[in-house]
């Protein structure tokens, strides 16, 4: 099973994991030989070069030689992914602003995603118990959104002792100020989700098989099937993915750093008809979230009392402060760009309208899970890149950045991406601030 917990296990415990689940290891083939030296590698890597996780990665380390019927080996290849999950062939997307991105780290360069989340209160972030389990501490983590940038996390509530995943998997972070000008998402409070429901899921994990490429925000569909008998007492909402399939039911699923993401469908409220959070991710049985995977995650209706009270009477999806824009006009816009070796820099040109009060920019970077990849964000008008007036510059080199520029001049801005190391997508969101 695929658990979704700390980033760097996606290209360590997660390979092994998908490895063994395949009988990679029970093969005698050269590939076989292979793939399970490309693991210990790896693991060796985050051993000399990741000290905060050498002990784990030395245990998984361990475990390779484990016989397969030992208690020890029998674990270490039937636990899931510890990895921060991302929708598998989904679309970058700039919809569901309240989805934001949960950050271990707590420096803005040493933040790399784990999980996905769901503004639920204007100070309240929902999320899985599993993202936080192993370190529980609020001022470990940030929380990331492509329009207001980071926030720290004043408090964490979660059901320690009752916890048993994917049973009770839901932890419910309070944040140091609440979110202005973002709608926080309505919960699911009146009615069991039915079968062959059309959801619709977004995160920022990674993209499935062998691609460990966290931090993306995409979105995509999927329809909500029955859970296998023996998962009824977790009470779970489930769907099935093939990739292999092409008339799958599910086109789309979710991945590493997925985890805590919500699933949302549309419901009555009174007389319209509006989105809401019916479930949050968990994880799945496939390992690369690819060939018959069954992903199961919390249906937020059967704890609807305990969200209720970790809520602190706090939950609503009433705004808190004045919409950071109004219409299609001064809508966040999106682009992904690439970084790599051969093209170390990107440039983006927007305009800056009169009568802004602020301009905000934001990135979000693919990681590899191993924090290899590192990129350096900046932004200026047309004083020039040297010019310290209006201008927003991020050299610490980390995953995410963000900027707001108060009373930008008006004109053309570039926003210039560089490569300090690794390569992937980087998705920048631009957003013109008339309050």
């Amino acid at each position: 099973m695929r658990s979704d917990r700390l980033y760097w296990s996606a290209l360590t415990l997660s390979v092994f994991a998908f490895a063994v689940c395949n009988g990679a290891f029970a093969q005698t083939s050269p590939s076989a030989s292979e793939e399970e030296s490309e693991i210990r590698a790896a693991l060796q890597a985050i051993i000399e070069q990741d000290p905060a996780h050498a002990a784990e990665a030395r245990r998984a380390l361990a475990a390779l030689d484990k016989p397969a019927s030992s208690p020890e080996g029998r674990q270490a290849r039937n636990r899931r992914e510890r990895g921060a999950r991302r929708i598998v062939n989904g679309l970058p997307s700039r919809s569901h602003p309240a989805v934001g991105a949960l950050l271990k780290g707590n420096t803005t360069e040493a933040a790399r995603v784990v999980c996905t989340g769901t503004l639920v209160g204007c100070d309240k972030f929902l999320t899985a118990a599993h993202c936080i389990a192993e370190n529980p501490s609020p001022s470990s983590y940030q929380v990331f959104f492509q329009e207001v940038g980071f926030l720290e996390v004043k408090d964490i509530r979660w059901e320690q002792q009752k916890y048993r995943f994917p049973y009770f998997d839901l932890a419910m972070l309070t944040l140091a100020k609440p979110v202005e000008g973002i709608a926080p998402m309505p919960i699911n409070m009146s009615v069991q989700p039915l079968r062959n429901s059309v959801a619709t899921i977004v995160g920022f994990g990674r993209t499935g098989g062998r691609h460990f490429d966290y931090g993306i925000k995409r979105e995509g569909s999927v329809k909500i099937a029955a859970c296998p008998a023996n998962s009824a007492r977790d009470q779970v909402l489930c769907w099935r993915f093939d990739a292999d399939v092409a008339s799958s039911a599910s086109a789309q699923n979710t991945c590493n750093a997925d985890s805590g993401g919500g699933i949302f469908m549309r419901d009555n409220d009174g007389p319209r008809v509006v989105e809401k959070l019916f479930g949050t991710v968990s994880g799945g049985t496939a390992e690369d979230c690819m060939r018959n995977d069954v992903t199961y995650n919390v249906d937020v209706f059967r704890y609807r009392d305990w969200i209720t009270a970790a809520g602190e009477g706090r939950l609503s999806s009433a705004m808190c402060g004045r919409p950071l824009w109004e219409g299609s006009r001064n809508a966040p816009a999106v682009k992904v760009l690439s970084l790599s070796e051969k093209n170390p820099e990107a440039r983006l040109t927007i305009e800056a309208p009169e009568g802004m009060t602020s301009l905000r920019a934001a990135m979000n970077a693919e990681d590899n899970g191993t924090s290899k990849n590192a990129f350096s964000f900046s932004a200026f008008g047309s004083k020039g890149a040297g010019s310290s007036e209006n201008a927003c510059e991020d050299k610490g080199g980390g995953q995410f950045a963000f900027c707001a520029i108060d009373r930008p001049e008006r004109g053309p801005w570039t926003i210039v991406l560089k490569r300090i190391r690794g390569e992937g997508q980087v998705q920048v969101t631009t957003l013109p601030v008339r309050k």
